[in-house]
Parts: C-alpha cells; sequence; structure tokens
C-alpha cells in the first residue's frame, strides 16, 4: 500500500530484523497464538522494541508478503526505513577487512537471478566469512523480500552492494590490490590446487549463462571446483558455496 514500508517476512528474517534494527520496526503480524515455539521469541523481541503486534489472518499476511510462503510472521518496518547493511561501494567493504587486519574476501555474481538463489548465496557468504556480496543494477536478482527470506536473515549482517558496472568494479579491486578468481567449469586451475589465501575477489557466474567472457577476462585466474560424475555445471549456490570453504579452508590451514 502507498506509504507503507517494506516488508519482512518469515521467521529467521524477522527474528534478524527485530535484533538488528528494532527502531525500523512498525508493526508485527501473525496468525498463530505467540506463546509457544519461534513466535514466543519473536513476540518477546518486538515487546523489548515496543513494536506493536496483531494477529491477523492467513490472507492477510499472503496477501502482504505477496507469498504464502511467510511462516505465519511478517514485519512491517516504517516508510523510509532500511534494514539492510548500507554499503554502496565494494572498496569501502575492502577498507572495513583492513582496517580488521585481514585479507579482504568478496563474492561477486554476474547475473544471477534467481532471488533465492542470491539469498542463499549471501547466507553461504555470511557463515563462511565473506565481507560482502555485489551484484549488478541490471539483468540480476535484487535483495527483494524473497532474497532476504532464502538468507535466512543474514542478509541483515551481510552487506550486499549494488553496482552499475561488475567490470569496473572488477578493475577498481584489482588496483586496490585483490586477486580476481572466476569460477569456470573448463578452468585451468583446481579450487584446491590454487593458492587461495590473500585479498580475493570471487567471481560466479548466473544460471545457465555463467559468467560474461568480458568479465571472465578481467579475472587472473579461472577455477573449476573438482567433481566426479559426468561433465555439469553446478548451481550457482553451490558453486559458491563450495569455493567460500575452499577459500576458509586453506586460510585456516595457513592461520593454524
Amino acid at each position: 500500500m502507498a506509504g507503507e514500508g517494506p516488508i519482512v517476512a518469515g521467521v529467521h528474517p524477522v527474528v534478524e530484523a527485530l535484533r538488528t534494527r528494532p527502531d525500523a520496526a512498525e508493526a508485527l503480524l501473525y496468525t498463530r497464538p505467540p506463546g509457544r515455539g519461534p513466535m514466543r521469541r519473536i513476540a518477546a523481541l518486538a515487546k523489548r522494541a515496543r513494536v506493536p503486534m496483531r494477529r491477523v489472518d492467513r490472507s492477510t499476511l499472503d496477501a502482504m508478503a505477496g507469498t504464502p510462503g511467510h511462516q505465519g510472521v511478517v514485519l512491517r518496518l516504517k516508510p523510509g526505513a532500511a534494514a539492510l547493511p548500507a554499503v554502496t561501494d565494494p572498496l569501502d567493504l575492502v577498507a572495513s577487512a583492513q582496517e580488521a587486519a585481514r585479507d579482504p574476501l568478496l563474492l561477486l555474481l554476474d547475473r544471477v537471478q534467481d532471488p533465492r538463489n542470491l539469498g542463499a548465496i549471501v547466507r553461504s557468504a555470511y557463515y563462511l566469512g565473506a565481507d560482502g556480496v555485489v551484484v549488478p543494477r541490471d539483468r540480476a536478482a535484487a535483495m527483494s523480500e524473497a532474497a532476504v527470506k532464502a538468507s535466512a536473515g543474514t542478509a541483515f549482517h551481510l552487506p550486499v552492494v549494488t553496482v552499475t558496472n561488475l567490470g569496473r568494479s572488477l578493475d577498481r579491486l584489482r588496483e586496490a590490490g585483490l586477486w580476481l578468481a572466476a569460477a569456470d567449469p573448463e578452468g585451468a586451475e583446481a579450487a584446491d590446487q590454487v593458492d587461495l589465501t590473500g585479498p580475493l575477489a570471487l567471481v560466479v557466474g548466473g544460471e545457465g549463462s555463467g559468467i560474461r567472457p568480458g568479465i571472465r577476462q578481467r579475472c587472473d585466474l579461472l577455477v573449476r571446483i573438482p567433481m566426479g560424475g559426468r561433465p555439469g555445471s553446478l548451481n550457482a549456490a553451490v558453486a559458491a558455496s563450495i569455493l567460500l570453504w575452499e577459500v576458509r579452508r586453506q586460510r585456516r590451514a595457513v592461520d593454524g
């Protein structure tokens, strides 16, 4: 509705929104009594933040969330509120990592168009130590309500930066000292046989089309995920998770 704020739907996203940005919450709407299960915790967080709560029927939540997959709870934010981390420049992610005395690790997505894939990637990136995710503005999924829900609330903690030109962003990251590695099923280097421990930007392509040639050509190396069975490519979220895990494995081995 006009004049109303953004919607956060689903148990985990609502919990994280209330934990990280209680000041942005305007109203909590639910279908089940808050006396038991996950709703008990959600109700406690809402009461602590003095967020009004109201029980409604499922059809009302379906309409608000735009999907029946809201798990019986929706948080409406205040108009103009931004519950997600506000970062607009990938170099800010690099600077934050350097200030924390660690090598930056960024994940760049080239035209990943499924919001559920984007959300799953953000979830893996958060738990596997990435400093942020970078996505192009055009022909790519944005951090919509569906993506936030698929992230299981991690989108409230990990910055997702939208850029107008992914290629230019790669150039700037190289100038900042990052090594650029692209996931490629035909890559010359196996991910577990190449050094991924330094400042790094990983690039993963979208569903079906993969990484565009102009983006691939900018990268310092093309890495493949060693696989058994018949040749093929992995889902973008799966590929991103495996590569992030390999980076984490190598870094932990170096750090002891």
